[in-house]
């Protein structure tokens, strides 16, 4: 349901009574969204998708995107129209900015590097598949190309991850930063699986 607030709110019945609902603070864009049908279990069909080029996999983890990004419609639509965020995002963008999304990559380690599943930083980490429904909203509904867009990540175990998965590869070949962040370099798969989105 899509409402309007009123600048004095509206009545509704809470745990604490009839209560009227804050209008005074900052606009914010909520939604509630089946974590179930939205990025659980991604890892999985990544995996199948890895290992076995499984089509109906890939289609379901489109699926979950697809949904994900439906949902962040129903969130983001309605404040973009209260505080029109769009026109300073544009006014940066002109100046030659880029769009920055920062995902929390705590523990990079999404993607096994031996299994191609889930690795153990798969519950710590914003999913990749979240952050490409969030960056195909602001490309489809707000028009800003992907080249504008960045995404940027700092955490401190980016480096020895790099390190760790430059040895493990089979292929002998570095594995930079961005390729830990991408999930794959060259016919290594082992990171964060950006490279999916």
């Amino acid at each position: 349901m899509n409402q309007r607030l009123s600048a004095k709110g509206v009545s509704v019945n809470s745990p604490l009574g009839e209560r009227k609902t804050d209008s005074s603070g900052s606009p914010v864009g909520v939604v509630r969204m089946d974590p179930d049908r939205s990025y659980v279990g991604v890892g999985e069909l990544l995996q199948d998708y890895i290992k076995h080029s499984d089509k109906k996999a890939w289609e379901s983890i489109r699926a979950k995107i697809n949904y994900t990004y439906e949902n962040l419609d129903l969130a983001l639509t309605p404040l973009e129209e209260e505080t029109g965020f769009q026109k300073e995002i544009r006014t940066k963008l002109e100046k030659g900015q880029k769009l920055l999304f920062k995902p929390n990559l705590v523990n990079v380690y999404n993607i096994d590097p031996q299994t191609h599943g889930p690795g153990v930083g798969s519950t710590t980490c914003t999913e990749w598949a979240f952050l490409a429904a969030l960056m195909r909203w602001f490309h489809d509904r707000l028009g800003i190309s992907y080249h504008q867009m960045a995404v940027g990540e700092a955490a401190t175990i980016m480096p020895a991850a790099a390190s760790l998965f430059s040895r493990a590869n089979p292929e002998g070949r570095t594995v930079t930063p961005e390729a830990v962040i991408e999930g794959r370099s060259g016919e290594f798969y082992g990171g964060w699986g950006f490279y999916f989105a």
